[in-house]
């Protein structure tokens, strides 16, 4: 899984030196090839962290979101060990009730080396995460201030019709509750 959000993100990172004419991901014509209603947690123990989409946020407790995310990593990460170690020591330093997790996500483009390869691991530690609580019900979700028991969870796949390289099978994953969009992450792979 490690894998496929690394590749997902350096063709983000790296798409807007492409010629291509769009983004395989903003098309939304892939086959539905599951579809399930997964429940949420009515509350969570702070401190807490949350993704903020509008007018959604996932909240998960600082203790589950270090977990989900570096439990059973890909022992091959560059620089494995310093990322868990920067990862859970800025965590466990949260006083705040919740905290939105953006303060994990420096600007890339700002960073060279070793800095922006932990920097790329702890953003895929939080989508692993983050993506775990909410298969798992560990995630409390808000929309418009509200907490919701519940979303339906699709998944799509498909082919990308004009394939730049190998990576040419699409994956979307949504999480939608009354038809706001909670969560939602696309990778591709071969």
């Amino acid at each position: 899984m490690e894998k496929i959000v690394l590749v997902l993100f350096f063709l983000l990172l790296f798409s807007s030196e492409a010629k291509a004419e769009y983004d395989p991901c903003s098309l939304d014509n892939y086959p539905v090839v599951q579809t399930k209603e997964l429940g949420h947690s009515p509350s969570i123990e702070h401190p807490a962290v949350y993704l903020a989409n509008e007018n959604s946020r996932v909240y998960l407790s600082v203790s589950d979101l270090i977990e989900l995310s570096t439990s059973n990593p890909n022992p091959y990460i560059p620089y494995l060990d310093e990322t868990i170690n920067y990862f859970t020591n800025s965590l466990k330093v949260i006083t705040k009730p919740a905290k939105n997790i953006s303060f994990l996500q420096p600007d890339l483009s700002s960073l060279e080396g070793k800095e922006q390869q932990i920097a790329i691991n702890v953003y895929s530690f939080i989508i692993k995460g983050f993506q775990a609580g909410l298969f798992n019900s560990k995630a409390m979700v808000m929309v418009n201030g509200n907490i919701v028991s519940s979303s339906i969870f699709t998944l799509q796949k498909g082919e990308e019709p004009n394939p730049i390289d190998e990576y040419s099978k699409v994956h979307k994953i949504k999480f939608i509750s009354n038809g706001t969009l909670i969560y939602d992450s696309c990778w591709m792979d071969k």
